[in-house]
């Protein structure tokens, strides 16, 4: 139910967006933007570039511009500044409002631009600040017209979509949480020796995701097995060459690390996005596997074997 209700909020702020996109103003460049064409890409980018250097310039014989530019660069530069390109499970959306005052000739000042960007930029952090995790991000931000008043202010109602990170959806890692690379060899303090590892902890998180998937029970049929090997995606799964035969130690920053590439790059992204998930199959669970201690190469990693499938239950 949680994935269905995320996707029609997805659905919705990609309404909103493609609607922003159709605002006036700039001489046809939001229909510029709409169209996505490559050709306009470096022209857009400098543009909001140029934008972005005048706001911060301090200068104060800057031109004033329409509120409809206003809208759009400050839209443009939000999303260029703030937004983080990054998976996500949930979707929070935030709503927030600013207010543009025009001058005698329906222009505003460029000092009144720059302090509505910084009341947006500030209304984020809060915004980010107050969700129950420290993996929220900005995913896309839609600004675009609310009503005119009657005093002939501009105002603007702004549109957050506040992404949850992957790395929320799994039991923590914590600062202890310094792990002997496999082999059961426990923690690095010697606590969990011949228990647990840092391939048997990823492992267990990898297939028991709190909050976000639902795995369930039921059965599965259709399944197709995966085996991402010890040369497979460098720098998103442990691998490491040492000079001499050694029990590496994944500390916890890289045990989270490891969990949000195994989880974004590797698990749940799609073949055609160079993940390894089949299209049309759900992941059901996976095993970590690590190699000898003794092993004469001195070349230490995991490798994944990964299971997909479709679910059915019984409909009786």
């Amino acid at each position: 139910m949680k994935r269905v209700l995320f996707l029609l909020v997805l659905m919705g702020l990609a309404v909103a967006v493609l609607y922003s996109c159709r605002k006036d103003g700039l001489n046809g460049l939001a229909s510029t933007v709409q169209t996505g064409s490559q050709s306009n890409n470096a022209d857009l980018w400098n543009r909001i570039n140029k934008f972005r250097v005048d706001l911060r310039s301090g200068e104060r014989d800057l031109d004033p511009i329409s509120p409809d530019s206003a809208l759009w660069y400050l839209e443009a530069m939000y999303n260029v500044e703030q937004s983080v390109d990054t998976s996500y499970n949930f979707l929070d959306l935030d709503t927030t409002y600013y207010t543009l005052v025009p001058d005698g000739d329906g222009m505003v000042d460029m000092q009144q631009v720059s302090d509505v960007y910084d009341s947006m930029v500030a209304d984020l952090n809060a915004s980010l600040q107050s969700k129950s995790t420290d993996y929220a991000y900005l995913i896309l931000g839609d600004l675009s017209e609310n009503n005119l008043s009657r005093d002939g202010n501009f105002n603007m109602q702004l549109i957050s979509g506040l992404g949850i990170d992957p790395l929320d959806c799994y039991d923590p890692f914590y600062d202890i949480d310094d792990w002997y690379y496999g082999n059961m060899l426990g923690r690095e303090d010697g606590a969990y020796k011949w228990e647990s590892d840092a391939g048997q902890e990823l492992q267990k998180r990898f297939n028991n995701p709190k909050n976000c998937m639902f795995q369930g029970g039921g059965y599965w049929v259709s399944v197709v097995e995966k085996n991402v090997d010890s040369l497979m995606y460098p720098n998103r799964k442990f691998q490491l060459q040492l000079n001499a035969p050694g029990e590496p130690i994944i500390n916890d920053t890289l045990m989270r690390y490891y969990l949000a590439k195994g989880h974004s790059d590797i698990i749940y992204s799609y073949e055609a996005d160079s993940g390894q998930r089949p299209p049309g199959l759900d992941f059901k669970m996976c095993n970590v596997w690590t190699n000898n201690a003794n092993t004469p190469t001195y070349f230490y990693y995991h490798s994944y074997t990964l299971y997909y499938g479709i679910q059915i239950s019984n409909p009786q």
